[in-house]
């Protein structure tokens, strides 16, 4: 059974009446209490009105954040491209704020002056306008846009192209294997 918007211009309406409004749906995405108030309309939109994509893969990239090892090498990674050195003896010392499932990212990270919303994709292929359309529209309006893939199937373009065409849209994408 379809989920009834309690809302707006919609209320009453199944909440699939919202997929031909676009721009309906991009305001109500930026009110601060849809994800309060109606967290599972917020997921839906968030999925593109699709059913959610979380797997035991994805579950598992997620937990890599919390496995100190890795999240050493990703802090160390990711300190390359704010142009400040890593320094391990910091790190130790660094006050490291985690949080899962934050604002519609996957992860949130503080650590120093890092600030970063990651989302996590076991495999990206030639959908990744809807990725970058999901990343813009989530509720954190701060920090570093970071999206973490695990391999690439597009064929509509190479991996470095697709490297500059989310450069373009200010998110950093990252494979895996290259954090590890």
């Amino acid at each position: 059974m379809s989920t009834i918007v309690p809302f707006g211009k919609y209320k009453g309406q199944p909440v699939e009446s919202l997929m031909s409004d676009a721009a309906y749906v991009d305001w109500i995405r930026q009110q601060d209490w849809l994800a309060t108030k109606f967290p599972q309309i917020n997921t839906l939109i968030i999925n593109n009105f699709a059913e959610a994509t979380e797997t035991p893969e994805h579950n598992a990239m997620q937990a890599l954040f919390f496995d100190d090892a890795f999240l050493r090498n990703y802090v160390k990674f990711s300190a390359g491209f704010m142009n400040f050195d890593f320094d391990e003896t910091n790190y130790e010392t660094e006050k490291i704020r985690i949080q899962a499932e934050h604002h519609g990212f996957d992860i949130y990270l503080q650590c120093g002056c890092m600030d970063d919303c990651i989302e996590l994709k076991p495999c990206l292929g030639d959908d990744y306008p809807a990725v970058i359309r999901q990343i813009h529209n989530a509720g954190h309006k701060t920090g570093e846009r970071v999206l973490i893939i695990k391999e690439y199937s597009g064929v509509g373009c190479d991996y470095d192209t697709l490297v500059k065409i989310f450069k373009s849209s200010k998110i950093r994408l990252i494979k895996l294997s290259d954090i590890k």
